[in-house]
């Protein structure tokens, strides 16, 4: 790169000094005064144009032309060598102050850079190469010094003339545009300088019809230079200068024209101060011509801008009335459609505004209630608040306020019914009357519901208990049982205890039966899975949840059409749908969107791997995602937990997202959950899609065979009348029975007596270990070893508690003597059994 470029200026230093040596030599060939010093000499001209089109490093090249114009010519290499360096001096300094002062190479667009560019580079900077040039001559020898002062004018006026006449064509024409206009124009150009040629011509050439041809006409060569300057602009002048410049020299140097002399060099002298006044009279025009030219450009240009924006501005008043209009339209329309009552009410109080929602709430229509006073729509008991309310409103800095937050209030009915109600106040100046509008709502419904979810969460927490109770009483029941049936089989039929021992079995069913209904009622009871539409369980819970989450929230739907079914039972989707609702709702206390949709997943097994609790395979998809204030990541490693919440005291059982856990994992699918701080929260819920369901198939019947057996059972419960009355029912049958207490005690007896043991028969909950725990430990151990649970609960209950997985063989509780044995012996005469692996 830095070869190339050193290359590349060795180029135009070689270029730049052969085309000043050309020039030098030319210049050279009209030295009079002395062989060194001539009154025109070009090569100043094109130094400083060099300088400020390639810029100041192409001084070499200047420095190489002016050192062998003048060695080939006259002197010695020190006087050639010093004149080139003042030559040299002279460009740069004239090119560093017209950059520096007179916007470089864009000095003759403005009349005022011209005639810096005039002062620092054509009559200040030329004094450098006119004293030194002259010195070095005198002090060599080489002329004489009483020569000086003339060579030293001579040597000036050349270089000052050069760089008005010389310089500016060449940087003018260097830069775009070389041609402007069109064809006319090129006419017109033609026209200025054929003109200037012939005046040329007839001042400087001869061509005058008088006899003498020294007439002083050299004026009639000024018009055509102020026509191509006004006309065209600084570069044409400039031109036309050089051209005249060039016939002026010619034809004075052979007699013509008002400054020929005895003397050619006197001669030359007057004719250069003439062109230089010229040259500098022309580029001053040019460029004021110029000066307004540009400006009339910018002033069109700004014109054109201007009325582009006024149109724009114009087209968008247009479209900002007709936007208006829409939206008085559109804010009419939603007034009138709005299910709210929207009342605008004066400063006296009397109703300007009633809409169609205030006709259905309230029962007026509005004709009837325009310009009635707003106590018309008030209980008489709350007219004189409600005026003090709104006196107070109207004094205080605020524009908006809510009401109905803090205490109810009341709206009256054309029947003079009574209802609840919410509603928010706004105040507006408008040409200095103020106008009040409330937006109001009928919260009877709300209220109702409300009601009713403050009964369901007490009932909720009312069946946890009976859930609890009847656990234990199931218990005490298999207990009550199976000691009585033991008690009858060895009485017989005529004894009176036996009546009584019958007696105390009835009491027993009866207790049972009351456990069964306390666990259906703690919704413990068997679920009723069915092939189910998310679709269709979004659709029917809509007008529930917009009821629920109140007007502030809006509700987007995103049913995915065709959708396939889920196995789940009804009742508890329902539940989800409405438990994450409300969840959403609450994180949007000033109102936002709630968006309800439905798909299709297809889950691979990279998401599968890249998730330890996701099951690849096809899953209907259920998204309710809200706009709320979102959780932190501290927040969601706890969400599913029971009772964990966020909210405050009072406001929350911490139980409606762990039910949706527990919901969701009971029914085969997964739960997941995206949220960030401040931008809303999205859960996702995945069922298995199914497309059809194989209908039930009723169980073979077995024939009644012998409950006795020979085999080893190890029995783990950890209440003592369950264990003992068990122990004692399958010692009867024949089994030889290991009882344990606990599950860490059942381990311990395992070890001794693990290849003996054909059965374990374990309670599900107990104390430090559960059953499945157990079972899960044994069976790691022994695959084949077979578990039969019995719990208080019933199957299916359990399971959704995530304490037994589906399919194990399971014996609830109560449970006589006779049904014990009879599942033990049905159990452990399955032929092909495995415990189902782990979730």
């Amino acid at each position: 790169m830095i070869g190339r470029r050193i290359h590349r200026d060795i180029a135009v230093w070689s270029a730049l000094g052969a085309v000043y040596f050309a020039a030098g030599k030319l210049g050279l060939k009209l030295a009079f005064v002395h062989a060194s010093a001539t009154a025109v000499w070009p090569p100043t001209g094109i130094a400083l144009a060099a300088l400020l089109l390639l810029g100041l490093r192409a001084w070499p090249g200047i420095l190489l032309g002016a050192f062998l114009v003048n060695v080939t010519t006259a002197g010695t290499v020190a006087t050639s060598g010093a004149i080139a360096v003042g030559n040299t001096l002279e460009a740069l300094i004239g090119a560093a102050l017209v950059n520096r002062f007179a916007n470089g190479r864009h000095a003759f667009r403005r009349a005022e850079g011209v005639l810096r560019f005039c002062l620092f580079a054509a009559l200040a900077s030329t004094v450098v190469s006119a004293t030194l040039g002259p010195a070095s001559l005198s002090v060599s020898g080489a002329a004489d010094w009483r020569d000086y002062r003339g060579i030293w004018l001579t040597w000036w006026v050349g270089d000052a003339v050069a760089a008005v006449v010389v310089t500016p064509v060449l940087v003018l024409w260097s830069t775009p545009p070389w041609l402007a206009g069109g064809r006319r124009q090129a006419l017109e150009a033609a026209a200025v300088l054929a003109t200037l040629i012939f005046g040329a011509l007839v001042v400087f050439a001869g061509w005058s019809p008088f006899t003498t041809k020294n007439y002083p006409l050299e004026f009639l060569c000024i018009p055509p230079l102020i026509w191509a300057a006004v006309r065209f602009g600084p570069r044409e002048a400039a031109t036309g200068t050089l051209a005249l410049s060039a016939i002026a020299i010619w034809g004075t140097l052979h007699g013509f024209g008002p400054f020929a002399r005895a003397s050619h060099n006197e001669s030359l002298l007057l004719l250069q101060a003439f062109m230089g006044a010229v040259g500098m009279m022309a580029l001053a025009i040019g460029a004021v011509v110029s000066e307004r030219r540009d400006a009339e450009h910018l002033l069109h240009g700004l014109n054109d801008t201007l009325e582009q924006r006024v149109r724009e501005r114009t087209a968008e008043l247009g479209v900002a009335n007709a936007a208006l209009r829409a939206s008085e339209g559109r804010l009419s329309g939603i007034v009138e459609i709005a299910q709210d009552a929207i009342i605008t009410v004066d400063e006296r109080q009397h109703i300007t505004l009633f809409n169609q929602g205030a006709e259905r709430i309230f029962g007026y229509t509005a004709p009837e209630a325009l310009g009635q006073p707003l106590h018309l729509l008030l209980p008489a008991r709350v007219v004189a608040a409600h005026a003090e309310h709104v006196k107070h409103f109207a004094q205080s800095p605020d524009t908006a306020r809510l009401m109905g937050e803090r205490r109810e209030i009341l709206g009256r009915r054309k029947d003079g019914s009574e209802f609840p109600a919410e509603a928010s106040i706004s105040r507006l100046v408008h040409d200095k009357q103020t106008v009040f509008t409330a937006i109001l709502r009928d919260v009877t419904e709300r209220k109702r519901l409300e009601e009713q979810l403050r009964q369901a969460q007490k009932l909720e927490g009312i069946g946890r208990l009976a859930g609890g109770i009847a656990h234990d009483f199931n218990n005490l029941l298999t207990a009550i049982f199976g000691y009585t049936d033991l008690l009858l089989a060895g009485l017989s039929e005529d004894d009176p205890r036996a009546s009584d021992m019958r007696e105390i079995r009835r009491a027993a069913a009866s207790g049972a039966a009351l456990t069964r209904q306390l666990l259906a009622f703690s919704r413990k009871q068997i679920l009723q899975p069915a092939l189910l539409d998310l679709n269709l369980a979004v659709l029917n819970q809509e007008r529930l949840l917009r009821r629920l989450i109140g007007e502030n929230i809006a509700v987007v739907l995103q049913l995915e059409p065709a959708l396939g079914r889920v196995h789940a039972d009804p009742t508890q989707i329902d539940q989800v749908i409405v438990n994450l609702a409300v969840n959403a709702r609450d994180a949007m206390p000033h109102g936002g969107t709630l968006t309800i949709a439905t798909a299709h997943v297809d889950v691979g097994e990279a998401a599968a791997r890249a998730n330890s609790w996701v099951v690849p395979g096809r899953y209907v998809r259920l998204r309710i995602n809200d706009t709320g204030h979102g959780m932190t990541p501290e927040v969601q490693a706890h969400l599913f937990e029971p009772f964990y919440t966020t909210k405050a005291s009072g406001q929350g059982t911490g139980l409606g997202l762990s039910t949706v856990y527990g919901i969701v994992k009971q029914s085969g699918g997964f739960i997941s959950v995206e949220s960030t701080p401040g931008t809303g929260t999205t859960f996702l819920i995945d069922l298995p899609r199914v497309e059809a369901l194989a209908p039930a198939t009723e169980a073979p019947r077995r024939e009644l065979v012998s409950t006795a057996g020979a085999e080893t059972i190890l029995l783990v419960e950890d209440d003592d009348h369950v264990r003992d009355l068990a122990r004692r029912a399958l010692e009867q049958q024949g089994y030889t029975v290991i009882v344990a207490r606990n599950p860490r005690e059942a381990l311990l007896t395992y070890t001794d007596h693990g290849r003996r043991i054909a059965l374990v028969l374990t309670d599900v909950v107990m104390p430090g270990m559960s059953g499945a725990a157990l079972a899960e430990r044994l069976t790691r151990v022994r695959p084949d070893l077979k578990v039969l649970y019995m719990s208080g609960y019933t199957e299916d209950a359990i399971v959704h508690h995530g304490v037994l997985r589906t399919g194990v063989a399971f014996l609830p509780k109560p449970f006589t003597p006779e049904t014990l044995a009879r599942k033990v012996r049905d159990f452990l005469d399955t032929e092909t059994w495995s415990q189902p692996p782990p979730e």
